[in-house]
């Protein structure tokens, strides 16, 4: 059980990472952990509309992709996190059998793709609308913990599972109003790409490291969501002067049978393992982008350049699906939206991050300090004990060290203890001292 950090069997490492993943990643989201605990903005999005916005949008039969008159929302960051994975109406479907689909992905304010190609007749449709009536919660989000109103003066929403929703709601989702409530809703999980990556060595150009050890993945996205990574695959480049790595046989984002765009992005990961005979065992970096209009080619090439950004919005994030809140009331859709934004309700989410897997030899465990580090030696320890055979014993101490660096952690940042004060009797009085009082109440609880 001799742990060697520089051992150079990939496969050996690969195994003891996992083990230390499976002991870090259910200690932070099995506990609501001060120290993993985030507050963003959550916006509740009011439905859009031809209606509200006076805009059309044009649509070509047995294509996926449709394009507006003019755009409701000047921002595609806000586009692509919130207004995806939503049903669209067209009331005037041009002779289609088919008025509802849903919304794939964005590529720019005015365009967009569906997840089913347009069944009607190509032309403009003049009435249509969105329903927003659930929101994902945050790509990193372990479990929403809170919702509060820090604008209107709401205080804290409840959070309702389904069956409690069931039991005691029976609001339709279509009824506006001042959203109270907050309701769980669908995950939704996506497959990884299909295995069959691959690589190819060339040294006729290119500036990839030479005498390197890479591997290469990459991911889907769509309706907002990144898919699982495809099964990684390696190559080792020789000492020559130039390379270049080309990869083929990876799922095209185009319909087979119409040859049309799917509007799916795709996104290639590269990670270096070695490099001159050392091994570094680097994090997962994004160096090629396809965006869901450009239809992928069926090879494409990594020269080397651009490098890989060390930023760790380019690093990959292992999601394995996203969660939907829904809300209780819907927003008002009687609205003028502004020129810069479409109109939503702005409320504070609290919730439980989900910290990265540890996948790079650089990368350090979220815990509160070095003190609860050995938490994942003894979890994995545990674990690799169990598999190869050691002595019972070694592993009930090793239990031992774990349950108690637990309860420690847990004691400590499981809770924030008390201010400290002085309490007194109420009727206590004279000799200058005199008991405590609250003062008079002059908040408004009336609504």
């Amino acid at each position: 059980m001799d742990h060697a950090p520089n051992v150079k069997a990939i496969d050996v490492r690969d195994m003891r990472v996992d083990a230390l993943n499976r002991a870090y990643l259910p200690i932070c989201e099995d506990f609501d952990w001060l120290f993993l605990q985030t507050e963003v903005d959550f916006n509740i999005y009011k439905d859009i509309s031809s209606t509200v916005t006076g805009t059309t949008i044009a649509v070509t039969n047995n294509s996926y992709f449709c394009t507006l008159s003019a755009a409701f929302e000047t921002s595609l960051a806000v586009l692509r996190a919130s207004f995806t994975g939503h049903p669209i109406t067209f009331t005037a479907a041009l002779g289609s059998v088919q008025t509802t689909y849903t919304i794939r992905s964005w590529i720019s304010t005015t365009e967009f793709f569906l997840t089913t190609a347009y069944a009607g007749t190509t032309g403009t449709i003049s009435t249509w609308s969105i329903a927003i009536r659930r929101t994902y919660l945050p790509v990193d989000c372990a479990r929403a913990l809170g919702f509060i109103d820090r604008e209107d003066g709401l205080g804290r929403m409840v959070i309702l599972d389904r069956r409690r929703e069931e039991l005691f709601m029976s609001t339709q989702s279509t009824t506006a109003g001042t959203v109270y409530w907050m309701v769980d809703d669908d995950n939704e999980f996506d497959r990884a790409p299909d295995t069959g990556l691959i690589l190819t060595d060339d040294t006729t150009g290119g500036t990839v490291e030479a005498d390197s050890v890479l591997e290469y993945c990459y991911t889907f996205t769509a309706e907002g969501r990144e898919s699982p990574p495809s099964v990684p695959m390696r190559i080792t480049t020789s000492a020559a002067a130039s390379h270049q790595i080309t990869l083929a046989s990876f799922e095209q984002n185009t319909d087979p049978d119409l040859g049309v765009a799917l509007g799916y992005e795709l996104s290639f990961y590269r990670r270096q393992i070695s490099k001159g005979g050392v091994y570094n065992f680097g994090r997962w970096l994004l160096w090629n982008f396809r965006a869901a209009n450009v239809i992928v080619p069926a090879t494409t090439t990594d020269d080397g350049s651009p490098a890989p950004s060390l930023l760790a919005s380019s690093a990959l994030v292992f999601q394995n699906g996203r969660k939907w809140m829904r809300s209780k009331w819907v927003p008002g859709t009687a609205v003028i939206l502004t020129a810069t934004d479409s109109e939503h309700y702005t409320r504070r989410l609290r919730y439980l991050r989900r910290p990265r897997r540890l996948v790079a030899d650089s990368d350090v465990p979220e815990l509160p300090g070095e003190t609860y580090h050995d938490l994942l030696v003894y979890g994995a320890a545990i674990d690799l004990g169990q598999q190869h055979g050691v002595s019972q014993d070694r592993i009930e101490r090793w239990q031992r060290q774990y349950d108690a660096l637990l309860k420690r952690m847990r004691l400590n940042h499981l809770a924030v203890p008390d201010a400290p004060s002085r309490r007194e009797p109420m009727n206590m009085g004279g000799g200058g001292r005199m008991p405590y009082r609250a003062g008079v109440v002059s908040s408004d609880y009336s609504g």
